[in-house]
């Protein structure tokens, strides 16, 4: 008799046990995924519903780590910039797998307010400035993302310079730097900028 209730408690902490062990979860399992969002309709996926643009969108390639040598083993993505009536649009689009992104910085106004040194342009900066914004993703980060600014902003100024930057996230893990545009940043570090974007007039304005 004792053996047997010996064999049972055996056979019960065993299954414990397991349940313990089946319920430890790395820091991998808890990590979770970009989702998969379509850029293609211009979802705001910070939550406001599907946006409509007023005029056509423009389209920069975005990349993580230095195109200089390799630009389309570089390519993850694109940035689009477009507006509606009353706010400009800056999405960032990550096409390539496995990729994503993590801290973005973005900085949409006037191109000799861009916080930089003779290095290049502080992305850490750009939300400290009236212009700038620092928006967080947590764990693998985002695969698509939206920033807007007040169309109003820009009353005064003829074009501006808008600079996309980002934690290029490969397998859940920091991997590069990322930068969108089509024009290198001035200063020694590498980083890329869309300069002197004029903001286009709307359908609506035309008529």
């Amino acid at each position: 008799m004792k053996v047997r209730i010996l064999v049972a408690l055996m056979a019960i902490g065993g299954l414990l046990t397991a349940g313990i062990y089946s319920c430890t979860k790395t820091t991998e399992d808890i990590k979770q995924k970009p989702k998969s969002i379509s850029c293609s309709n211009y979802n705001d996926v910070a939550g406001e519903g599907t946006i409509f643009p007023c005029s056509e969108p423009k389209e920069f390639p975005l990349y993580a780590g230095n195109p200089k040598n390799n630009p389309e083993d570089k390519l993850i993505g694109t940035v689009r910039v477009f507006r509606d009536a009353n706010y400009l649009y800056v999405q960032y689009s990550v096409s390539k797998e496995g990729w994503s992104l993590g801290t973005t910085h973005t900085y949409v106004g006037p191109c000799d307010k861009v916080p930089s040194t003779r290095g290049g342009a502080i992305p850490g900066q750009f939300d400290k400035t009236e212009w700038g914004v620092k928006s967080e993703h947590p764990d693998c980060g985002v695969r698509c993302w939206v920033e807007k600014f007040p169309i109003e902003k820009f009353a005064n100024c003829n074009c501006i310079c808008i600079l996309t930057h980002a934690e290029a996230l490969k397998d859940c893990e920091p991997k590069e730097t990322a930068w969108g545009g089509d024009k290198a940043y001035p200063g020694n570090n590498w980083g890329l900028y869309i300069d002197c974007y004029k903001i286009p007039t709307c359908e609506q304005e035309k008529n």
